[in-house]
């Protein structure tokens, strides 16, 4: 069943399949009004669908394409914010994102090795050297008189 069309009602569903109670899960979802008129949502009837569906357990095994198209949606949630939580949150998503499919610590994603153990340099088909010395660097990069 996809997301109720009511975001009140999609809220109230999410809070009721945590198990707040019926009058818990109005107020959290943002409604105000007298009690008893939680009474209403709780017995509709695509109300009372999601719950049971979002109450129960999946029995689908996670897989990375799942799991690769959750975290998207936190990191373009994430973005969306514009502040640093968001952009710290959005980060996060897509470095795992980038984890689960298998990319290390490479800046070459087409050909990416798993990081070594603790982090490090990672060699890439691309450069072949090993890394210059601080010697080697400053002779092929420092700017000449």
């Amino acid at each position: 069943m996809p997301r109720l069309p009511n975001p009140m009602h999609e809220a109230y569903s999410n809070f009721r399949a945590e198990g707040d109670d019926a009058r818990t899960a109005y107020l959290k979802a943002g409604y105000t009004g007298r009690p008893g008129a939680e009474w209403n949502i709780a017995q509709k009837p695509e109300v009372v669908a999601r719950v049971a569906e979002l109450s129960t357990p999946s029995k689908v095994r996670p897989t990375v394409p799942i799991l690769t198209e959750k975290l998207m949606r936190i990191a373009i949630a994430g973005e969306s914010h514009d502040s640093a939580a968001g952009l710290a949150a959005a980060r996060q998503a897509l470095m795992d994102i980038a984890r689960l499919n298998g990319l290390g610590g490479s800046s070459d994603l087409g050909n990416a090795e798993p990081a070594p153990e603790g982090g490090g340099l990672v060699a890439v088909p691309w450069a072949p050297r090993t890394p210059m010395t601080e010697a080697e660097w400053f002779a092929t990069f420092a700017p000449k008189d």
